[in-house]
């Protein structure tokens, strides 16, 4: 269910009227300014000094204790008066509730609920008026026990992982490699023993991709709601070779579209094309409303398609910047694209999302082709071959797909919660699967022929 259509549902079950309870005015102070306080402004206001003498300054350096700082934040974006599809706000508490850059995060509680979120969407549509509110005061120090006893965050054990954000197999399919928020980690396939760690700059990763060549690594990531950027490492020296990436969120994914070229696309809403050898952007794209979480090239090299937050597909040309075609049939965020590996016939897409489907694409003439609903959220999807398709889901299974009968051939275990990423292995019929706190699984899907 929609965020408007619950608040809706909601105010007619209270006896009112839903138009014009969504034509009043929201009033910031009783109605905004009390999620604010309860659920952001403990990390999100002036800096201070703790009683240890260490500055403590605001995540992201986003700040909501002021009107004049909520409106510098994020370069004036973070929240944009009569225009919500512009307010980068929005797109960081729309994420799912196990999602990295959810704000708030899941250590600090649940989500916003599709209410509260409704109510910040419309207040800011109405033109994100403040009312009498000016600023909350703030205590410029904080006790020690404050700052060692983790108030305002769940206690992580001691041994607790990172979940693994992003899977990539090597060239040669001896190794595969690990992102999450330590780092990389390369592992030795099939006994998954940790080979080496890579050091690497950028926070925060969500993305890997081997160049065609196969001597470089490109990682995306960034400082949510600050930065985003992709970085690159040689392979197999592991060492930083350069970064590219003006984005103001963080980096989702990229896709090399050559050795020289690579889109890069991220939660600001931006899709852009670098110039690999000159460290440049060639091109950007706009057109989607919210962040942009998936990119995949058709063979063509000319054509690509990305996948957004705001539930559609986008079908693009690379060379002249044109939007070819909007795909609006999906219901929830968009997580992960797919292309088929088949040289024959129509290019064929798929594409998962919250609202729980795996769809079908044609995407060079627009047509959804089929459709599957499983159980359970599909974080991440790759091709075993023509026919088949597999989908690591939030409940920590694998489904291997029949893509022509849309069935679930076969239901396995991977990992314990959030599979996260996935990657096939070139040769043996397994795949790896990540999930939560560092856990990744060697999954045969099919045994190997002899």
């Amino acid at each position: 269910m929609r965020p408007s259509t619950l608040a809706g549902l909601v105010l007619f079950l209270a006896g009112a009227s839903p138009a014009t309870a969504q034509d009043s005015a929201v009033d910031f102070v009783t109605e905004i300014l009390p999620i604010l306080e309860s659920r952001c402004i403990e990390c999100h206001h002036a800096p201070h000094r703790l009683a240890s003498g260490r500055m403590k300054r605001p995540k992201g350096r986003v700040r909501f204790d002021s009107v004049a700082a909520i409106r510098a934040s994020k370069r004036g974006n973070l929240i944009v008066p009569g225009n919500p599809d512009d307010s980068l706000i929005l797109d960081v508490i729309s994420l799912s509730g196990d999602h990295d850059d959810r704000m708030p995060p899941a250590t600090e509680g649940a989500p916003l609920s599709e209410v509260e979120v409704a109510r910040i969407k419309r207040w800011i549509s109405q033109g994100a008026r403040f009312g009498s509110w000016n600023n909350t005061a703030k205590s410029t120090t904080q006790s020690s026990g404050a700052e060692s006893s983790g108030i305002g965050s769940t206690p992580q054990p001691s041994n607790a992982q990172p979940p693994i954000t992003a899977l990539v197999f090597t060239p040669d399919g001896e190794s595969v490699v690990a992102a999450s928020q330590l780092g990389l980690q390369v592992l030795e396939w099939p006994g998954l023993t940790v080979a080496r760690t890579i050091p690497i700059r950028t926070p925060n990763l969500h993305d890997l991709a081997f160049s065609p060549a196969g001597d470089r690594i490109a990682i995306g990531g960034g400082d949510p709601s600050e930065a985003g950027l992709v970085e690159f490492v040689s392979w197999p020296r592991g060492e930083s070779v350069r970064q590219v990436g003006d984005h103001h969120d963080s980096v989702f994914a990229g896709a090399f579209r050559n050795d020289s070229e690579l889109l890069s696309s991220g939660l600001d809403k931006r899709i852009v094309l670098w110039d690999l050898k000159a460290g440049t952007a060639i091109r950007e794209f706009k057109g989607h409303s919210r962040g942009v979480t998936a990119l995949c090239w058709l063979p063509d090299r000319e054509t690509f398609v990305s996948g957004s937050i705001d539930q559609s597909l986008r079908v693009w040309n690379a060379d002249t910047g044109e939007l070819i075609r909007s795909l609006s049939q999906h219901t929830g965020s968009i997580h992960a694209l797919a292309l088929r590996p088949s040289t024959e016939g129509l290019p064929m897409v798929a594409s998962s999302a919250t609202d729980r489907t795996i769809r079908f694409w044609q995407p060079t003439i627009g047509r959804m082709v089929r459709y599957i609903r499983l159980p359970s959220v599909a974080l991440a999807i790759a091709w075993i071959d023509e026919e088949t398709i597999v989908a690591s889901c939030r409940d920590g299974k694998l489904r291997v797909v029949n893509t022509f009968t849309v069935q679930v051939k076969r239901e396995l275990n991977a990992v314990a919660k959030l599979g996260y990423s996935l990657a096939v292995h070139p040769t043996d019929g397994s795949v790896a699967v990540g999930g939560l706190h560092g856990e990744i699984r060697r999954v045969v899907v099919r045994q190997r022929k002899r």
